[in-house]
């Protein structure tokens, strides 16, 4: 009997080492599996973020590649290319950063550049302002070796139109109505700048207008030599027309109306003028006629002070 009990009591203790020994082995794979999976987390960590820190400095070393005809011609700083050319040099960099290191398993990048292009107006304005730093103040209002123009009126208007429906398409007037309002700005400018409206606007197209003014030629001036395709630049800003000679034609137009409605706005606010106007009018027509006469004579007067403002 006692040896029995014996032999049951060593039986079970052999069992609880075999299960002891179970249990550590299976204590210990966990804890392997454990360190790996820290192992590959800290390493999908680590080259994740040399990934981050190397995608700034390649991005950065790819748009740094600006268009050296756009800053020497117009003093903005853009990057010339599209989005394949943007894969392309993204891929060999990832190759190049990444070989050897890790054993890492490179895929393909992507990039997009669609609503950053400065086609869009609004970038446009951003790049424009960026562009215009306090140093070039001075500069740019005095304009850059702006000289004036010596040819004939009928040279002046200008010969080159836009035909090609490609180019036409692209440009960023495309499909754009020209919303201006002569009479509008006429009645807003009576006020003077001290006008809200006015003065918003005026203070929100400042940088444009002194952009245009430096870097644009016009009918009557030009700021360099270098060849464009439209002579009369500015007036194509303000009108947009695929046709030099046009655009010319209605800043001219534009002028004269609203440059002649000032002027005999002022004429009626002059007392010593009215009175003159006054005065001739009843010597002319005496009687109730004379207040047609008198805004003839008005308007007459206004025509030439335009006209000698037009020429100016």
């Amino acid at each position: 009997m006692k040896t029995f009990w014996q032999g049951q009591v060593k039986q079970s203790i052999k069992y609880k080492k075999g299960s002891s020994m179970v249990m550590l082995g299976i204590i210990f794979t966990a804890f392997a599996i454990c360190i790996m999976g820290a192992i590959g987390v800290a390493r999908m960590l680590t080259v994740r973020s040399e990934c981050e820190v190397f995608g700034r400095v390649w991005t950065k070393a790819i748009l740094s590649e600006y268009d050296k005809h756009l800053i020497d011609d117009y003093g903005i700083m853009a990057y010339f290319g599209n989005e394949a050319d943007v894969q392309r040099k993204l891929d060999l960099y990832l190759k190049y950063s990444s070989a050897n290191k890790l054993a890492v398993s490179i895929g393909d990048s992507s990039s997009e550049l669609y609503g950053y292009e400065l086609g869009d107006p609004k970038n446009f304005r951003k790049a424009l302002n960026s562009s215009l730093l306090p140093s070039m103040a001075e500069s740019i209002i005095n304009g850059n070796k702006r000289t004036k123009r010596f040819n004939s009126d009928d040279e002046n208007l200008g010969s080159r139109n836009i035909r090609d429906g490609v180019v036409i398409s692209t440009l960023p007037s495309d499909g754009i109505k020209n919303t201006f309002d002569i009479q509008d700005f006429i009645e807003n400018s009576k006020a003077g700048i001290s006008s809200p409206k006015i003065f918003n606007e005026f203070k929100g197209l400042s940088a444009e207008l002194a952009f245009i003014k430096k870097y644009f030629g016009s009918a009557v001036t030009s700021t360099s030599d270098k060849p464009c395709y439209f002579q009369n630049e500015m007036e194509y800003v303000l009108i947009g027309k695929l046709d030099d000679g046009s655009n010319q034609k209605s800043v001219k137009r534009r002028l004269f109306l609203i440059r002649n409605s000032l002027n005999l706005t002022s004429l009626y606010k002059d007392p010593d003028k009215l009175k003159l106007i006054v005065s001739a009018a009843e010597i002319i027509t005496p009687g109730p006629g004379g207040v047609i006469t008198q805004a003839l004579i008005a308007e007459a007067w206004a025509l030439c002070e335009t006209e000698s403002d037009m020429n100016d």
